[in-house]
């Protein structure tokens, strides 16, 4: 499930990640499966999808990243299939299916 929503915002599945056009804001939700404090990278994961997160504009210091949380992640793509994050905040107890069934509503909601 892919939509655009007003201002190139996209909210979808990691495994969709590869259709959403180059210029989009990509809004996804995914786990933590791999967290590289040196470099700021971490990894999420959605089912068997995967996506390598830069966050190295993002300060990680609040909130020390924790392998199996669920995180919301609002990024770009850059060539190499890194995804750059602008927000990467953790959200635990989040319901990734839910999110992703409540974002399809809204979507209907405004067509």
């Amino acid at each position: 499930m892919t939509f655009l929503p007003e201002s190139h915002h996209v909210v979808t599945r990691i495994r969709d990640i590869p259709s959403v056009p180059p210029d989009a804001d990509i809004w996804t939700v995914g786990y933590l499966t791999e967290y590289v404090p040196s470099e700021s990278v971490v990894v999420l994961e959605d089912g068997k999808a995967r996506v390598t997160v830069s966050a190295s504009a993002i300060d990680l210091a609040d909130h020390v990243p924790r392998v199996g949380e669920p995180f919301i992640c609002i990024g770009s793509m850059e060539s190499s299939g890194v995804l750059t994050a602008k927000v990467l905040r953790n959200c635990p107890g989040l319901d990734v299916e839910r999110f992703f069934d409540v974002a399809a509503q809204c979507k209907a909601a405004v067509s």
